[in-house]
């Protein structure tokens, strides 16, 4: 991993941890749960700091009696802790007035003792825990009211950074979403100026490897269209006047967003679709060559398809299974003829959902899944099939352009070229 500094507003100091794949898998789920025991000293139990779903109603202090002097509860204080840390600005001033247990001295310890503890493994975690514990001393020297009247803009500011911070933060991509819909505030530009300059120092970053580096310059780069694709679709969504409020348009636009970058699996899944996921996961990896298990993957998503269209799940999500039976399909080395057609057809289902208009990075993606079924498809003219490649393809670069998707463009003129080769020598 590669640490990068940069400077926010207020002349805060931020030290962001990015990682080699993807910026917002900052943690697995068992680094983030062995963390969380550390940052609890007093408990062998992962702390609910990361474990436990956020607090639907505040928490009242309990007291216990330890040694002859009154301290908080610690399980009490983490899991009021937590709910603070997910609360909104006004959420958080509201919780000061009704919880007195967060003006303890206890708890601006606790959230120091745990960002000290997460400082080396998780920064981005530790930076949100040393804000709200300079906070919190701050409440407790000047009090709730006068903190929030005076520095409204400036907590605003420092607030947004912060849950900027925990949304990358988050373990998996549907996370990122969900987190991101709670806390539609972090989509401001502030946010999209830190992203900016992230961008520009990993570019700018001299590395010991290109290839990590380029990886480290796409990730941000597909992050930061992510977020000004969500920021745009907000304005256009605002713009059709047919939401009643701003907190449905927002979350519809979060939604799209995702889905337009990830697929139709952004979506909530339902448990049986999960395990289906799961199982062809292990089949993937079970083997060491994919068309070992090709027809296996293949038949498993081609059973999920039929039972999602039965169960009228979101045309994303049936949408992203028949990508997932092409993939399959795709790997066949046996009896490719049949699967290339069978593929086709699965592509034909993605492209009535995913597309240009509403969901342009899917769609450019199955434009460049059919032109690599055109040019090796065993069925029809070779020369009519190379000429269907290159007009997929090329209709792929109106989205992949070399500004905002490199790698993608890159990759898709290779093949471009490719194919102009073969049609030159055929």
């Amino acid at each position: 991993m590669v640490w990068f500094s940069f400077f926010v507003p207020n002349s805060t100091s931020v030290t962001h941890e990015l990682p080699s794949v993807s910026i917002i898998l900052a943690q697995t789920i068992p680094e983030m749960a062995s963390l969380a025991q550390r940052c609890d000293p007093a408990s062998q139990e992962p702390s609910p700091l990361l474990t436990t779903p956020p607090v639907e109603q505040p928490l009242l202090p309990v007291i216990t009696t330890t040694g002859g002097q009154e301290e908080p509860d610690p399980e009490v204080l983490r899991k009021t802790l937590f709910a603070f840390m997910q609360a909104t600005l006004p959420e958080k001033r509201a919780m000061l007035h009704r919880t007195p247990l967060l003006l303890t001295p206890a708890a601006v310890t606790m959230l120091n003792e745990m960002a000290q503890a997460a400082q080396d493994q998780q920064t981005n975690l530790a930076q949100v825990m040393k804000f709200l514990a300079d906070l919190l001393e701050r409440v407790r020297q000047e009090g709730i009211d006068p903190v929030f009247d005076e520095g409204e803009h400036v907590l605003r500011s420092e607030v947004s950074v912060n849950l900027y911070l925990q949304w990358l933060s988050t373990p998996t991509y549907q996370d990122s979403r969900r987190f991101l819909q709670q806390h539609p505030e972090i989509l401001t530009d502030v946010s999209e100026t830190l992203l900016q300059t992230e961008l520009e120092l990993v570019m700018q970053a001299q590395m010991n490897d290109p290839q990590q580096q380029q990886e480290q310059v796409e990730a941000v780069r597909l992050l930061l269209y992510l977020f000004r694709d969500i920021r745009a679709r907000v304005v256009r969504l605002r713009g059709l006047g047919q939401f009643s409020d701003d907190d449905s348009l927002t979350r519809l636009a979060i939604l799209e967003g995702y889905v337009n970058w990830k697929g139709g699996f952004m979506l909530d899944l339902p448990a049986w679709l999960e395990k289906t996921r799961q199982k062809s996961v292990a089949l993937r990896r079970s083997k060491k060559q994919l068309y070992e298990t090709a027809s296996s993957r293949a038949t498993l998503w081609q059973k999920a398809l039929k039972r999602a269209q039965s169960k009228d799940l979101a045309v994303e999500i049936v949408a992203e299974i028949a990508q997932r039976v092409w993939d399959a399909l795709d790997d066949i080395t046996a009896n490719q003829s049949p699967a290339q057609e069978v593929g086709l057809q699965h592509l034909d289902i993605c492209l009535r959902v995913y597309t240009e208009e509403r969901y342009p990075y899917q769609w450019a993606l199955i434009q460049n899944n059919l032109g690599a079924t055109y040019r090796e498809r065993i069925l029809g003219n070779k020369a009519e099939n190379l000429e269907q490649a290159i007009a997929c393809y090329t209709a792929a670069l109106r989205v992949y352009t070399e500004d905002t998707f490199s790698v993608d463009w890159a990759k898709t003129q290779n093949r471009l070229a490719l194919i102009y080769n073969e049609r030159k020598g055929g």
